[in-house]
């Protein structure tokens, strides 16, 4: 009985569009970056790219999407999804970004991150939150004297069914903080830059649009 019920999600999987998992194409940023001090005071001795990648290559043409939230004071990439839309599911794509929480010391992290729905419907809101390993608390969050225990977050949304788009990170964006807000969290929306400027333009069903400004969220 288990091996006709294994047989038939399979099917499923692969006779529905955008169920079964496949390569994620990359994408080209306007304005790639490594974030430091220099650029964002509050990271101190840490450091991110103010983009997602498609794997642990940071090259501006191997990028998925913005960051445009920081998760603060008491965030980890857990926990976070968690109190968002629980987990997405295993058919949507892990994304990568490198993190650095100690002077010299870099770690890629690599999420599916969170989503609206279970299923494809018309359209999802799509979260992926980045942080290293902490040892010392077993979690995956940075930590400095600024934002204490975070992590960072990208944003965008992707429209079903074909012909799909992806993208309009800023309005996932609003509606990431839209639902903290709502649900009792102190929340600065777009206070910090982090220079990841996308106006709109379409590069395929990729659609950028982001203003650079990330919002934060404090997490108790």
């Amino acid at each position: 009985m288990m091996r006709i019920v294994a047989i038939a999600v399979v099917a499923v999987a692969l006779l529905m569009p955008g169920l079964s998992p496949a390569p994620a194409k990359a994408w080209t940023a306007s304005n790639h970056r490594w974030l430091y001090s220099y650029y964002v005071p509050q990271l101190w001795e840490d450091g991110f790219y103010n983009y997602d990648h498609n794997s642990d290559r940071p090259y501006s043409s191997n990028v998925d999407w913005a960051v445009t939230v920081v998760f603060t004071m008491d965030a980890d990439t857990s926990s976070v999804k968690y109190r968002l839309w629980g987990y997405a599911p295993w058919w949507d794509a892990e994304m990568w970004n490198e993190c650095r929480d100690v002077q010299g010391v870099y770690e890629w992290h690599k999420d599916r991150g969170t989503k609206t729905g279970f299923w494809p419907s018309d359209t999802a809101m799509h979260m992926r939150p980045y942080a290293p390993h902490n040892d010392a608390t077993g979690k995956d969050q940075f930590y400095n004297l600024s934002w204490v225990y975070y992590c960072i977050g990208t944003t965008h949304m992707d429209h079903y069914p074909f012909p799909g788009y992806f993208g309009y990170s800023e309005r996932c964006e609003e509606t990431v903080v839209e639902h903290f807000q709502n649900n009792g969290y102190y929340v600065w929306n777009d206070y910090y830059d982090f220079r990841n400027n996308e106006p709109y333009r379409a590069e395929g069903t990729h659609i950028w649009y982001n203003n650079s400004m990330a919002s934060e969220v404090m997490i108790w």
